[in-house]
């Protein structure tokens, strides 16, 4: 009897420990908080993309009152479905959840596959997903040494469900925490928020630092899935001795002096012994050519200018080079640089350039010059070109000189041509040029041209004119008959003259 008993005690023991193993699964998926998505009606060949996943109704099985579906997630096809057409339901992978209804306001969801036309009423509901965001901000994103905290706020916004217990913890990157209050634990009721704030030590440093300040939340959902979130602030301290250099100057012309200011201000906390170094940029130069070095001593808080001021050699739109100033503390060296401003200087700038083709020709060849001004300042000018040909030289066509008004990038240009007289390598002089108005006005000159004019070359007689040759050295020492007979012959002449007589 005892037997009996112990062996319906414990068979009761195993059908209770079955069913607990049995709706311990089900037990947990009814535990998973879902979130509804979207509702849609789908027929045939239909299909509806959500949250990265897309469910495609294939088939309608009107005899069993069934639907076939797809569900893919991209191209992928994760699962054939078959579930009944009016009223089912399906989970993958306890992350979305398809459901199948019926409603009163479409008639057809009681029995949508003896219809002609079959469609089905589909929910989907994924997973609740945590709907907290949280902020962290700071009063200043750069602090001076001289101020006293730096101040962080955090708001955390739930809009999702109750949330018990989070912990919410700062990191403030190495900086001290003053009240130390901001680490705690908070119950934010749905659609609430709370605020937190704090305050941090603001660091004595020697060099400019950054620090991220993170403050993160964590917590269990509804789903018993740890969850967090977190933000950060990154802020800029200040070191102990630091200056601020501003380099200023102001727009002008060819015939302006371009006033350069830099502003020092020491916005440190201690005392500073500078020396403050610029340079003379190109095109440039330094009126009363001053020294751009200078040294000051610096309290905190104040500030300094320093001046002078530059003479544009040609107009233009220039960047001036950033000051530097220098100092030593506690046997490290720093430096900073200045901003590098702008200067736009206004004028004509006249550049004239000779060329003359070909380079190498004879005595009495012709010469082809011209002669080129372009306007590459950003004012109009009249410009008066005379040019002078070398000496020996002759003008054969064209035109020496050159009168035009030039625009801004305009060009103007004269070809004449000449006949070289003497030979040897020939300089071109430099042509005489003439603005109508000298204001704001420069010309350049390039370099001048040369020509290498050659001597003809002499024409060959077969022979040097010197020398004597055998046959003709023969010739003059031979027998003068021609020269004996016509002797003869005035003699004749003069006889019988006589005997006239």
């Amino acid at each position: 009897m005892l037997r009996s008993s112990l062996r319906i005690i414990l068979l009761f023991i195993l059908c209770l420990l079955s069913l607990i193993i049995i709706s311990t699964p089900v037990a947990l998926a009814q535990e998973i908080q879902w979130e509804s998505v979207g509702k849609v009606v789908l027929h045939e060949g239909d299909n509806y993309s959500i949250e990265g996943y897309t469910i495609e109704v294939i088939d309608f099985d009107k005899e069993e009152c069934e639907t076939l579906l797809f569900l893919k997630k991209g191209s992928m096809l994760l699962s054939r479905i078959v579930l009944n057409a009016t009223f089912d339901e399906y989970i993958y992978d306890d992350d979305i959840k398809i459901k199948i209804y019926n409603t009163t306001d479409d008639p057809l969801s009681e029995n949508p596959t003896k219809w002609q036309d079959p469609r089905v009423h589909i929910e989907f509901n994924i997973k609740e997903k945590p709907r907290v965001y949280l902020t962290v901000k700071t009063d200043w994103s750069t602090y001076k040494p001289t101020q006293s905290d730096i101040r962080v706020m955090c708001e955390v916004i739930n809009n999702g469900t109750t949330i018990q217990d989070m912990d919410v913890q700062i990191d403030p990157d190495g900086l001290q925490e003053i009240n130390n209050k901001f680490n705690r634990q908070l119950n934010i009721a749905d659609n609430t928020s709370e605020s937190l704030s704090t305050k941090l030590t603001v660091p004595l440093l020697l060099t400019e630092q950054t620090f991220n300040i993170k403050v993160t939340a964590s917590w269990e959902d509804s789903n018993e899935v740890m969850r967090n979130v977190s933000d950060s602030a990154i802020i800029t301290v200040l070191p102990i001795c630091c200056l601020s250099i501003i380099k200023s100057t102001k727009n002008g012309n060819m015939d302006s002096y371009i006033p350069v200011n830099i502003d020092v201000v020491n916005i440190g906390i201690v005392n500073l012994s500078i020396q403050l170094n610029d340079n003379v940029p190109q095109d440039f130069t330094v009126l009363y050519d001053q020294d751009l070095v200078w040294h000051a001593d610096l309290k905190p808080k104040q500030k300094m200018r320093f001046t002078y001021s530059l003479k544009p050699e040609k107009p233009g739109v220039f960047s001036l080079d950033p000051a530097t100033a220098q100092w030593t503390m506690k046997g490290e060296n720093f430096s900073i640089l200045s901003n590098s401003p702008q200067v736009i200087v206004d004028g004509a700038f006249i550049i004239v350039n000779k060329t003359t083709h070909p380079g190498q020709v004879d005595v009495e060849d012709n010469v082809t010059v011209t002669l080129t001004a372009k306007n590459s300042g950003n004012m109009p000018t009249t410009v008066h070109i005379t040019d002078n040909i070398p000496e020996g030289a002759h003008l054969i066509k064209g035109n020496t000189t050159l009168r035009a008004t030039l625009e801004e990038n305009q060009t103007a240009l004269t070809t004449y041509v000449i006949k070289m007289g003497s030979p040897g390598m020939i300089v071109f002089p430099f042509p005489v040029v003439e603005t109508v108005s000298e204001e704001c006005s420069r010309v350049q000159i390039s370099q001048t041209a040369v020509v290498n004019v050659s001597s003809p070359a002499p024409v060959s007689t077969g022979q040097e004119p010197d020398e004597i040759s055998p046959s003709s050295t023969d010739h003059e020492t031979a027998f003068p008959v021609f020269e004996v007979l016509f002797t003869f012959f005035i003699l004749f002449l003069f006889v019988l003259m006589y005997k006239k007589i």
